[in-house]
């Protein structure tokens, strides 16, 4: 009978763990404490009530609570309790603090915590403030923090501390609207002015987002535009240049044909003068190189280039018998 009770004792206890490890929501664990930093005992307290609350199951026996927050102990809050964890079977070294989670605590709070922390809540209380760029959400924390820890103080002394911190863009507002009697009103009102000016800000910047686009759009559109025009008239110039070229070559080549004579009866196949042409301007003294008459050729003024002079001392040699005759004539 004693094997079967003890049996089901174990079944009861393992059935009530699993219901309580699958029902329990997740919870983060405690961050390691070593009495270092005095302030973040208090976190750490938080921590693991956390915990306890969340698997209640697991933690029903002061005992369970003590071996759990102990686990996240090192350092100098450690090796306090060490000589405690070494003694602790021994009946008169037993210590009262393993058997009860709140004598656990004061005794962390005994050894660990700030030397006035009252005073130091006070100091932390008055030089709080919101600053500008904050939501004020971060700032309502902060002073519901330091603001439960302090004793003595009334509501309204708590209101004027609260409202001194804010930033001067919620006081304008609150100053417009009249600052409510209560702070759980003056809470309520700064967190709607709050709300809305980021509100507002956030709608500016999408404003701004937007033209910002909008313009450089247009700007683009801008420039595509101006690139296809300057391309258009670019080609405009280079076709009206190329016109002009081919009609100034024409014309040139019409004015070089008009003014150059035709020599295809005077000069032969070898660029001199035929037999013929020369006799003629020989018998009627005519310059061998213009076909004028009252000069030669030697000095002939339309003679201007070196190879035309060279022609014309060629052209005066007579070649014929025919030719000497014709001279002495004359």
């Amino acid at each position: 009978m004693l094997l079967l009770g003890n049996l089901v004792t174990a079944i009861e206890g393992l059935a009530s763990q699993t219901q309580d490890s699958s029902s329990r929501a997740k919870c983060r664990e405690p961050d390691t404490f070593d009495g270092s930093n005095s302030k973040k005992l208090r976190e750490f307290l938080v921590q693991c009530e956390l915990n306890f609350q969340n698997r209640p199951n697991s933690f029903r026996s002061n005992r369970a609570k003590v071996a759990f927050a102990q686990s996240y102990l090192k350092g100098t809050a450690l090796a306090w309790f060490e000589p405690d964890l070494l003694n602790s079977n021994d009946p008169d070294l037993h210590p009262l603090w393993m058997d009860d989670y709140k004598e656990f605590i004061v005794e962390l709070q005994t050894n660990f915590r700030p030397p006035d922390p009252v005073g130091d809540v006070e100091h932390q209380l008055d030089h709080l403030s919101m600053k500008d760029h904050h939501r004020v959400n971060k700032y309502l924390v902060e002073f519901n923090h330091y603001a439960s820890q302090v004793k003595g103080y009334g509501e309204g002394a708590l209101r004027h501390m609260f409202y001194n911190g804010l930033p001067d863009r919620i006081k304008d507002e609150v100053s417009r609207v009249g600052r409510p009697r209560t702070l759980f009103e003056l809470c309520t009102l700064v967190q709607t002015i709050d709300a809305h000016y980021w509100e507002c800000k956030t709608e500016c910047a999408r404003q701004e987002k937007s033209a910002c686009n909008s313009s450089d759009k247009s700007k683009q559109s801008f420039s595509s535009g101006n690139t296809s025009a300057s391309a258009t008239s670019n080609s405009a110039s280079k076709g009206k240049d190329k016109d002009k070229d081919k009609s100034s070559q024409k014309s040139s080549a019409k004015n070089s044909s008009a003014s150059a004579p035709d020599l295809s009866n005077v000069l032969g196949k070898d660029g001199k003068l035929t037999p013929a042409e020369r006799s003629r301007r020989i018998s009627n003294s005519l310059c061998l190189f213009c076909g004028d008459a009252g000069h030669n050729a030697k000095d002939c003024p339309k003679s201007a280039s070196r190879t035309a002079k060279v022609r014309a001392a060629q052209a005066t040699t007579p070649t014929t018998s025919s030719e000497k005759s014709a001279e002495a004539k004359k």
